[in-house]
Formats: structure tokens, sequence, C-alpha cells
């Protein structure tokens, strides 16, 4: 049993498709062919079901090797197509290959046949898997970017050299919970550390400091200041880069503002506070609901 081929033959002689089935069977494969002869057979073919490669004459009566080849390359674009004909020159067969055929052959000449399509199929497997591991990382990309967009507002980059912020780049996000924009980080490196919030600057720069101590990521909650002078509170998660020798030379952060639950969070504490300042209120009353103190004479 040879190897399935499902190959599509645009050829108007019989005789000459014979002859190309008789050696791919030599070659070891077991064809699985459908012959045509003018552009609507070769349509309807392709819609019909799916092909391993097209093996194509360059002339015949009412169709061409160069019509062939271009509704093949409009449905399957990456699959082998291979001229098969007697009646091709070289410089016809250069613009084949430049119009996207893969390979030509002379007829009666057919012993590169099916090396050549061993060949073609081999690098057509080739560009498949690398077409689908295309597809699995703009899938996983596309993942991540709805992940960080679940999780956070935009995301920042700073880099670094001996030490020191060097550039920080900051995502579109930026602007609507800090004011700045995109360019405004670019040209100023250290505007990132200027908008923290001065009772927060010793603890974030200790957090950057662990980092350099290769503690691993780093999430902390602090404030900022806006550029319209408004303070708004953020969860911050840094993760560091290191370079062969060790050395941090950049990290990047996810900025998710969370002012609104640290407002809910602090009106809870003064609602907790008010309840436990009236529970203390009620513990001084006696059961009768009067005072446990010293009773005030009635008035004369």
């Amino acid at each position: 049993m040879g190897i399935p081929l499902r190959v599509l033959i645009i050829e108007d002689s019989e005789d000459d498709m014979l002859l190309v089935l008789r050696e791919l069977r030599k070659g070891g494969y077991e064809p699985d062919h459908v012959r045509v002869e003018t552009a609507a057979e070769m349509v309807a073919a392709m819609a019909a079901r799916d092909w391993d490669l097209a093996l194509s004459d360059y002339v015949l009566p009412r169709f061409s090797g160069m019509d062939a080849l271009r509704l093949w390359r409009e449905r399957e674009e990456d699959l082998p197509f291979i001229v098969v004909s007697g009646k091709i020159g070289e410089e016809t067969a250069v613009a084949a290959m430049k119009a996207g055929a893969n390979d030509y052959l002379i007829k009666g000449s057919t012993s590169r046949l099916v090396p050549a399509i061993a060949r073609e199929l081999q690098e057509a497997e080739v560009r498949r898997k690398r077409r689908e591991a295309e597809q699995a990382l703009a899938r996983s990309e596309e993942r991540y970017r709805r992940l960080v967009a679940a999780v956070s507002n935009y995301t920042y980059t700073v880099e670094l050299a001996e030490g020191h912020v060097t550039r920080t780049s900051h995502g579109q996000g930026c602007l609507p919970v800090t004011g700045y924009t995109c360019d405004e980080y670019d040209t100023r490196p250290t505007l990132w550390y200027e908008m923290i919030h001065d009772e927060d600057r010793d603890r974030v720069l200790a957090s950057i400091a662990r980092l350099e101590a290769r503690k691993g990521v780093v999430t902390l909650e602090h404030r900022i200041v806006r550029k319209d002078g408004e303070v708004r509170w953020v969860r911050n998660t840094i993760v560091p880069t290191w370079d062969d020798a060790g050395r941090l030379t950049a990290y990047d952060g996810l900025i998710a503002d969370i002012t609104e639950r640290k407002e809910g969070e602090l009106t809870r504490q003064i609602q907790t506070v008010a309840l436990k300042a009236a529970a203390n209120a009620i513990v001084i009353c006696d059961p009768e609901g009067g005072s446990s103190g010293p009773t005030p004479p009635l008035p004369a």
C-alpha cells in the first residue's frame, strides 16, 4: 500500500495523466486524483474536497497553467503547485516560479517528479507547523493582553543602567490614571518616582531595593499625585529582568487604580469606629435605660 496522495491534475491529455500516475505509483505513492481541463472544473474540484498538491500542464485548449496557478493560490495559498509541461521554455518556467509555482518539469522526463513532490510536501508541512505555531503564539499573546487588561489599567517599563533609571515607557492607559501622557514619561525618566506620594515614597523605594536583592516579584499599594494634584491609590506589581551577570537591568510594572476600593475601605473603617463608639455609650446605661451613675436631683 502506497502513501496516500490527493492530487488535482490540470491536464487535457488522459494519456499524459496516466504517465504521471504511473510515475507516482513507482515512487511509492497511492494517488487519489481528479483530472480537470477548465477553470470551472478546477473551481468545482477545489470546492468539493481538500488536496495535497496540484500538477498542471502549462498550455491547455481552454485554459492555461498560469490561470490554474492563480486559482490555486487564491484558495490553497501554501500548498504545492508543480508545472508539468512539454511546451515550456526557460523564461516561461522562471515566470511561473515567480508567479508562485513551486517547481516545473518537462513531460517525458519526469524522473524528478517524485523527489520534487516529496520535497514540496515536506516544505509545506514545515510551513503549516510554523503557521500553527504563529497562530498559537498570537492567541497566547491575546490571552495575555486580556489578562493584563483584566487586572490592571496599564503597564510600564523602567530601564536601568548601573542602578540608575535611564528610560521609562508607559502604556496608553496612563493618562486617565495619572494625568500624564506617554510622551511625558518618555521625556522625564524620573516622573514616576516624582508622582509617588511623599508619605509612600520611602516604602516604594524599599520595595525596589528588595528587587535588587533578588527577592522576586513585588506587589504593593501606594498613593500617587496626579498631574492635576488629585491623590489616587494604585496597586503596583513589579516584575524584574536580570542580565546574565545577575544585574537588575529593567522591571515591568502593572498599574491598577484602586482608589474606589481604598475609599470604600476607609468608609467601612469610619463606620466600624462609629459603631464601637455607639456600643460603648450603650454599655454605660442600666437595664431600664437609665444612667449607671448617680441620679441627678429632680427639679424643684
